[in-house]
């Protein structure tokens, strides 16, 4: 059974603009449509496990795109190609080595993105290295 703060709570926020929708007890909620269906239904009534369930059934699944293409812009349609521009020619980044593109971003560009702290070398420019990563505080000597 529902408690009637819940129940009381629940007919104030998710009453569809009505402020004054009725309980009819503890366990039948009543909802004012603002304009009546087709049907002259002008009203509907609850209980708060229907409401859930309702509710419920509007959460998309877990991993599915919220936005499906069909037509011309799905993406098996072999008439996409005239429509959808294909993808912008690849920069090479700083940091290709013999043709190869390099998958991970330096933890020097990283600091650089995030906190806009630059970490080369400050003598020669270069990128440093690091030599030693302290994980424990007891291992930092005054």
């Amino acid at each position: 059974m529902a408690h009637p703060d819940y129940v009381a709570r629940l007919q104030d926020g998710a009453s569809s603009g009505s402020p004054s929708t009725p309980v009819v007890d503890a366990e039948t909620l009543v909802f004012q449509l603002k304009t009546p269906w087709a049907n002259g239904t002008t009203s509907l009534v609850l209980s708060p496990t229907e409401l859930i369930e309702k509710l419920a059934a509007l959460v998309p699944p877990p991993r599915l795109n919220l936005v499906r293409y069909r037509g011309v812009l799905a993406p098996a349609c072999p008439d996409r190609a005239q429509i959808v521009p294909g993808p912008s020619p690849l920069t090479q980044p700083d940091d290709a080595q013999n043709g190869r593109r390099v998958h991970r971003v330096s933890w020097a560009k990283l600091l650089a993105r995030v906190f806009q702290y630059d970490v080369m070398c400050p003598s020669c420019s270069g990128r440093m290295k690091i030599l030693t990563a302290l994980i424990k505080p007891g291992s930092v000597r005054a």
